[in-house]
């Protein structure tokens, strides 16, 4: 359980520096129409067989909380199972992206994320965590997959990019 907390912690804190370098939340005020996706459209973006077939977990129903859509253990091991954000964002590159970590975070982004090749736009893949950011046109999605593999994210990161066209 102390994990599950100190995972979810931490993604909140991922999750509140790409608002503040990526734009808005995908469904609110000032997205681009391309973005724009009501908040619970946004869960749509992934099934349970999705889930299942990637992480061989069966998942519970989605919860939608604020700009997240998170996905428990259907057998209620892991209340934090998956987590997807869709945003908005103005973010056009891996280098903007380590540029916002050293001017906003005064942060190294060598020690905390690394680009993804040959992904989107451009992608990342974060160092403490099972979390990976997909940069395409003028949205970013992010999923996090607690207790298990960045490709487990990157697998289930791709779907959801693939349904948004």
């Amino acid at each position: 359980m102390r994990l599950a907390v100190r995972s979810a912690l931490g993604f909140a804190l991922l999750a509140t520096l790409t608002m503040a370098c990526s734009g808005t939340p995908a469904g609110s005020a000032g997205a681009s129409s391309s973005a724009s996706r009501p908040s619970r459209e946004a869960c749509s973006l992934l099934t349970a067989e999705d889930i299942q077939s990637v992480l061989g977990i069966a998942p519970g129903a989605s919860k939608l909380e604020k700009v997240q859509c998170i996905w428990p253990a259907a057998d209620g091991s892991n209340e934090f199972l998956v987590q997807l954000i869709v945003t908005e964002t103005m973010v056009r590159s891996y280098d903007e992206l380590a540029r916002n970590y050293r001017e906003e975070l005064d942060t190294d982004p060598a020690t905390a994320i690394h680009p993804i090749p040959g992904v989107g736009q451009f992608a990342v893949g974060f160092k403490e965590m099972a979390m990976v950011q997909i940069y395409t046109g003028s949205t970013m999605v992010q999923v996090s997959t607690f207790e298990h593999r960045e490709q487990h994210a990157l697998d289930l990161a791709k779907r959801a990019v693939a349904r948004l066209k």
